[in-house]
């Protein structure tokens, strides 16, 4: 396991006066000013996104990793972070921890959710502490690899039921998980939680996520490629965010989380048709949804493409 860092909830970044592996506890206060031109990290993203879905499904616990395959196919954690039920943070260093076998690579590995309804009793949770408490004997002489596998396996020990849901790029592949916890009891996750968190992270978050954390880390290399989500590179996406926030709240006040979906997604799907004026395949293309897919969609919504070019458009004033 890679060295942790212990931050506290709420700071941006360790103080620079913490030395990289140690586990320390840094007040919210000693977090370098954020009105500078830092970026935020990929650590940075993890841990907004594993602190949000904490808050939304009032878990105890979660955390939040990243996953790579190495040239000679072994599969390694990039990055990670643990956040902590009193609310402290954990950040792993080591950037190619060798990855362990647990309900979350399940869940990677097979694309959708995984819950762990009772830790106690699930084969693979039981799998993952041993594989655990044998890994602090194997790095029993390096302090600080050894020092982050006792704080992970300190996180999990308590862990009562919890759900772990892939992070996905558009199109399907896996590239990370986020996981919750209950600390309490068995079967904490109702069916309704549990669909929405998973509609969720599939249909909309998941794909955000990967885009700021590609986008984070093209800003930590020397020439960074094309931003998402960038207000200065005239994306046509640009104003959408305020409107979607008022949609999703708007449906989701009123508990109809297929509703919400629904209007996001035809509002997206007409946007797209405006800015390309009415021609579907700089739509779909936009949307970097799949040509079937996008036509699917149109039928189900009742929406003439053509509407959108600018011949309608003028036929119709």
């Amino acid at each position: 396991m890679g060295p942790g860092k212990k931050i506290s909830r709420g700071s941006a970044r360790p103080s620079s006066k913490t030395t990289p592996g140690d586990p320390h506890l840094v007040s919210a206060g000693s977090a370098p000013a954020m009105d500078g031109a830092l970026p935020p990290t990929v650590d940075d993203i993890l841990e907004a996104t594993a602190e949000s879905a904490i808050r939304f499904t009032r878990a105890d616990q979660g955390h939040a990793y990243l996953v790579a395959t190495e040239d000679d196919g072994t599969e390694v954690v990039t990055h990670q972070c643990l956040v902590l039920p009193e609310g402290g943070i954990v950040r792993q260093y080591e950037r190619r921890r060798r990855l362990l076998e647990g309900p979350c690579q399940e869940a990677i590995r097979e694309g959708r959710m995984y819950y762990v309804h009772d830790a106690s009793t699930n084969r693979l949770h039981q799998d993952l502490l041993r594989a655990l408490e044998a890994r602090t004997r194997e790095i029993r002489g390096d302090r600080l690899r050894l020092e982050y596998a006792r704080q992970y396996l300190a996180f999990l020990k308590p862990a009562r039921s919890y759900i772990a849901v892939p992070i996905k790029r558009p199109g399907g592949e896996a590239v990370g998980c986020v996981a919750l916890y209950s600390t309490e009891r068995e079967d904490f996750f109702g069916v309704l939680k549990k669909r929405i968190i998973e509609e969720y992270l599939d249909n909309f978050a998941g794909a955000l996520i990967v885009a700021l954390i590609e986008k984070a880390r093209g800003a930590q290399l020397p020439t960074a490629p094309p931003r998402v989500f960038d207000d200065s590179e005239g994306s046509p996406w640009d104003g959408t965010g305020p409107y979607l926030e008022r949609l999703l709240r708007h449906h989701l006040r009123r508990g109809s989380w297929n509703r919400a979906l629904s209007e996001v997604e035809r509002f997206m799907i007409e946007l797209a048709l405006r800015r390309s004026r009415g021609h579907p395949s700089q739509a779909f293309r936009l949307l970097r949804m799949p040509r079937r897919t996008f036509f699917a969609k149109l039928r189900k919504h009742g929406i003439d493409a053509a509407h959108y070019s600018p011949g309608e458009s003028e036929g119709r004033r």
